[in-house]
């Protein structure tokens, strides 16, 4: 179960890896899920797999089991006191 939103790549890409490695990625959580692998705003799905005490995992778990690198970190506005041309 893959719930939320990624940095490092789209949920389907995801669940295409983990297909890929032999997992049965499903759409719901119940007392059968082994795992929830849960990205940003995650909500009820989260929270029900919490309540079922079902193993929830963070983008970087889900990257080092499909054997990808640590997610980029989300993009930030840049500062308005930011200083292009110290030298000058």
């Amino acid at each position: 179960m893959i719930t939320g939103t990624f940095h490092a790549l789209t949920r389907d890409e995801a669940s295409g890896k983990l297909r890929a490695l032999g997992a049965n990625v499903s759409s719901s959580v119940s007392r059968k899920t082994d795992m929830l692998i849960a990205g940003d705003n995650a909500g009820s799905k989260l929270a029900k797999a919490d309540s079922l005490d079902v193993a929830i995992l963070d983008e970087s778990a889900l990257l080092e089991l499909i054997g990808g690198d640590d997610p980029p970190p989300p993009p930030r506005a840049p500062s308005r006191d930011l200083d292009l041309f110290p030298d000058l």
